[in-house]
């Protein structure tokens, strides 16, 4: 199995985790490690996979599995229930031992903790999520001090796959969630685009402030070794991103 950490300065107690597709248990077109159940994998092979995961990483309990609607919700986990499953684009706490999570092929994982690391969140943003500023609306509503935080933006769709027409990029500039910069026109086809997602989240995380922004600017669809892609492949599985903090 293969993981990805974030390379940032966050304190020892906050864990923060992606996997790869590499080490599990599913079949073609899922293999291996896919984590997701939606996507048409055999149950048992995905509930094996999440199992292994677990146990590989000594998780402190169940992760918060979240219906990713492609929405702004964030769910508090210290105040509202996992169980039955809720329909949200990222989840947050403050309390040891409970453990986030986000399911990608293509969209942005986005890790945020604060410089004490006492508070932490992790959000799913594809382009829906940050055209509609997710990350943005997220930040404002955590009760956090924003120049105490930071953010760490994992492996998502690069900037020569995402191809968009002209209404997804206007949408983009209209709501003010990106620059005219973050896109550049195809050399193909006239009223195609090829977006940053990262770009623009890195972007969006700058403009609010935060003590320290990263990426790892990887692409989901360019690497087929390592990653699911959506865009790639169609029927594919998906990857997690795991976040907690230890006592």
């Amino acid at each position: 199995m293969k993981f990805l950490t974030p390379d940032w300065p966050a304190p020892s107690h906050v864990k923060a985790v992606m996997t790869t597709r590499t080490g599990g248990h599913s079949l073609p077109p899922y293999d291996s490690l896919n984590l997701a159940t939606h996507v048409g994998d055999e149950l048992d092979r995905v509930l094996a996979n999440r199992a292994l995961v677990a146990q590989t990483l000594a998780l402190p309990s169940e992760p918060c599995w979240i219906n990713q609607v492609h929405g702004v919700r964030v769910l508090d986990v210290d105040s509202e229930a996992c169980q039955p499953i809720v329909d949200a684009d990222g989840s947050s706490t403050c309390q040891a031992n409970k453990v986030l999570a986000v399911l990608t092929a293509d969209c942005l994982p986005v890790f945020i903790t604060n410089r004490s690391g006492s508070f932490i969140m992790l959000l799913h943003a594809g382009w829906r999520g940050v055209a509609d500023d997710i990350i943005g609306k997220s930040v404002r509503d955590c009760g956090q001090p924003t120049h105490e935080l930071m953010a760490w933006i994992g492996p998502g769709i690069g900037k020569t796959a995402f191809e968009c027409g002209a209404e997804v990029r206007d949408e983009f500039l209209s709501n003010g969630t990106a620059l005219p910069a973050h896109f550049q026109p195809s050399p193909i086809q006239a009223d195609k685009f090829f977006g940053d997602l990262s770009s623009m989240a890195q972007w969006q995380c700058h403009q609010l402030g935060m003590a320290w922004v990263g990426a790892s600017n990887e692409c989901t669809y360019l690497n087929d070794q390592d990653f699911f892609s959506f865009r790639r492949e169609g029927v594919t599985g998906r990857m997690a991103s795991l976040m907690w903090l230890t006592d």
